[in-house]
């Protein structure tokens, strides 16, 4: 996290202990609940409901409820063994996250990295992780932008689950193209070779932390990549799912 950004985090928390507390994700004061929202705009996080795969959380269009692999994890199952989501990428929790990332709100990775949590924590793991590690940004946008927020997510989700963290593990060591700019295939093709390991694991369960999971390309690489490091299994948590019905199901 740069100076500038630890700044603006002093000056906001500052700000918190002058003005009465208010929502995160809509500004206006009100009584909040323990992950920091209020109840309005709780209400507006969309849950992932029963019908989506099992693998990447694709949401099913209509109300399918049946548990059956999406069209692209049955053709090419990705390299991560799920998906955990707090909800969909949509209403109150779209408009979080944008915020977070977008409009530089970095104080917000604390009540959304209490809902990640939350979402950990109520999933029936067959193994508890044993290590959390956090999507990396290329050093060039991480310095644009001034923070890498699944770095901070991730941080988050650590402390409130007590696993431990480590941020160093994988890297990016190849600036590619936004994704949102490019098509399922191209994301896959752009994002060959972006990755890198520090070192080699000796097995292991790990939680791979982003904020949004659309296409499952960048999830992908950075699983494939944890893999050939030795790790036995990549869980992906993120905090929202984008909706994607052109794929096949």
């Amino acid at each position: 996290m740069s100076w500038l950004t630890s700044l603006r985090r002093e000056a906001l928390g500052l700000l918190d202990l002058l003005l009465p507390e208010s929502c995160p994700i809509c500004d206006h004061p009100a009584v909040l609940k323990p992950d920091g929202f209020c109840c309005e705009c709780l209400k507006q996080i969309s849950p992932l409901t029963a019908g989506h795969c099992p693998r990447c959380s694709l949401p099913f269009p209509g109300f399918s409820t049946a548990a059956h692999l999406c069209g692209r994890c049955s053709q090419k199952p990705p390299a991560f063994a799920a998906v955990l989501a707090a909800g969909l990428y949509q209403g109150s929790l779209q408009s979080a996250i944008q915020r977070f990332k977008n409009d530089h709100r970095p104080t917000l990775d604390r009540p959304l990295g209490r809902l990640l949590a939350e979402t950990i924590q109520h999933w029936s793991f067959d193994r508890i992780p044993d290590l959390v590690v956090p999507v990396p940004l290329h050093c060039n946008r991480l310095r644009r932008r001034g923070f890498n927020q699944s770095r901070l997510l991730a941080k988050e989700t650590s402390r409130c689950c007590q696993i431990r963290l480590d941020i160093k593990l994988l890297r990016r060591i190849r600036a590619t193209s936004p994704q949102q700019r490019l098509s399922a295939e191209k994301r896959l093709h752009n994002l060959r070779g972006a990755f890198a390991a520090t070192r080699q694991l000796d097995g292991g369960h790990l939680l791979l932390v982003d904020d949004v999971l659309t296409t499952g390309a960048t999830a992908d690489a950075c699983a494939e990549t944890l893999l050939k490091a030795g790790a036995e299994r990549v869980t992906v948590a993120v905090l929202a799912r984008a909706q994607r019905h052109l794929i096949t199901v």
